[in-house]
């Protein structure tokens, strides 16, 4: 395999784990990215490859970096990471004042559970 192909590879994996986690079906990625979820297929089973724009579009849509599509992950996340990643993901579109919304929400949450 090159270099080439093991890059895509990384990213076919890496765009099915992000899907997963996001917990958002084909279809509904697809969607979110204008592609049709057949393309997506392609793309997780690694017969079809991205354009660098798609794997931009992928990245700003799981709220990473772009580097983190091209990046095996070597290590297993905590649930602590995983819980953040999500909050990050479902809040990465908020404004400044509605994150700040969240973030009081949360402390008041805390108050009531302590």
């Amino acid at each position: 395999m090159t270099k080439k192909e093991d890059i895509y590879r990384i990213i076919s994996k890496r765009i099915q784990e992000e899907r997963k986690k996001a917990d958002l079906t084909q279809e509904e990625l697809s969607e979110k990215v204008d592609i049709t979820s057949k393309f997506l297929s392609r793309i997780e089973c690694n017969a079809d490859n991205p354009s660098l724009e798609l794997i931009i579009k992928f990245a700003d849509e799981f709220g990473i970096s772009f580097i983190d599509l091209l990046t095996e992950k070597k290590e297993k996340e905590s649930n602590n990471e995983k819980f953040l990643k999500r909050v990050q993901f479902l809040t990465a579109k908020f404004t400044d004042k509605q994150k700040e919304q969240i973030i009081n929400i949360i402390k008041s949450i805390k108050n009531i559970l302590s």
